[in-house]
């Protein structure tokens, strides 16, 4: 399998968990912050679950698009539009002109 996806762009729509400084956006909410890190052992993207996945499959990380306290569906309340399924989110998963083979969805069943 992992000669299928080598070399092959995956971007990551997903929730706080699949956060991580420096490859998330908004840089204020991610999850594996410096002090999270630390206290959980993930330290490196390679860490991660995503990390682990593309490490596994030979694959690239073009986009992580996770939000720490993004939804699934949107909510009236909210003012940022961080729910999974907005238009800002999914079409924020291509980058300089590059489009991923590979899109993983990640969110929680308490999103």
């Amino acid at each position: 399998m992992k000669s299928l996806y080598k070399d092959k762009y995956f971007s990551i729509l997903g929730d706080s968990i699949s956060t991580f400084e420096g490859c998330s956006q908004p840089k204020d909410a991610a999850y594996y912050d410096r002090a999270k890190k630390m206290e959980t052992g993930v330290l490196t993207p390679a860490d991660t679950w995503w990390g682990i996945v593309l490490e596994s499959l030979g694959g690239k990380l073009l986009v992580n698009n996770s939000w720490s306290g993004s939804t699934v569906c949107n909510h009236p309340a909210f003012e940022v539009p961080s729910y999974a399924c907005s238009e800002e989110r999914t079409s924020a998963l291509s980058k300089e002109g590059i489009t991923p083979s590979v899109i993983i969805v990640y969110m929680g069943t308490n999103d």
